[in-house]
């Protein structure tokens, strides 16, 4: 039953996977550099989402929990983004208009996709694991993922990116973020910190 199971996921990504690259030759545009700043703005806006997690909590070890683990989400999005786009080369949209500037040949992953979704992940995860009641919960996802899906469209729509590129950075994103924040709170490190008068400390119990 299993690997019945298995096999029709693998098979609709399969589908999914075959469709969005299909697409890729009916979905390129010139490049605009307007819509490539405006997913910036966007872009490192849903990044300060998981601020309003350490609003919603009243302790001092939760917010440096999900520090710890933002970061940690944020990072390994980041570094798996740079390996990848130093290892495949594929040429951005807007070459194919002539246009060859910057980062040309560095289309796959799209980045700014990944962090967006990552943010966006993380932050409903910590959410519906300890703040299910907080009145932050509900705008604060929606505006994230609003963010993030607007990131991954201008991507495409700037001629920075395409469908392909925006659609596995959202799943790499995505991945750690929903990941990352499930395996800190399963470890649940205590964090102490420790203020004195020549000296700083942090005690970190398991």
């Amino acid at each position: 039953m299993v690997n019945k199971r298995l096999f029709l996921v693998i098979l609709i990504l399969v589908f999914i996977s075959s469709f969005v690259f299909a697409t890729d030759d009916y979905l390129v545009y010139p490049y605009s550099k307007t819509l490539d700043v405006i997913s910036d703005v966007t872009q490192y806006t849903s990044l300060i989402a998981p601020a309003f997690i350490a609003i919603a909590s009243n302790s001092l070890n939760d917010s440096i929990k999900l520090s710890v683990a933002y970061g940690t989400t944020i990072l390994l999005t980041y570094a798996t983004r740079t390996i990848v786009k130093e290892t495949v080369v594929r040429n951005r949209p807007y070459t194919t208009f002539g246009d060859f500037h910057g980062d040309y040949n560095k289309s796959f992953f799209s980045g700014h996709s990944a962090l967006a979704f990552a943010s966006a992940a993380f932050t409903q995860t910590v959410f519906s694991q300890k703040y299910k009641e907080s009145k932050w919960k509900l705008p604060v996802t929606i505006t994230t993922w609003s963010l993030a899906a607007t990131t991954a469209i201008l991507r495409v729509a700037s001629g920075s990116h395409y469908l392909s590129d925006v659609v596995v950075g959202s799943l790499v994103g995505s991945l750690f973020g929903f990941t990352i924040p499930f395996i800190a709170n399963k470890i649940s490190p205590t964090w102490q910190l420790g203020v004195g008068p020549n000296a700083v400390a942090f005690n970190v119990t398991y």
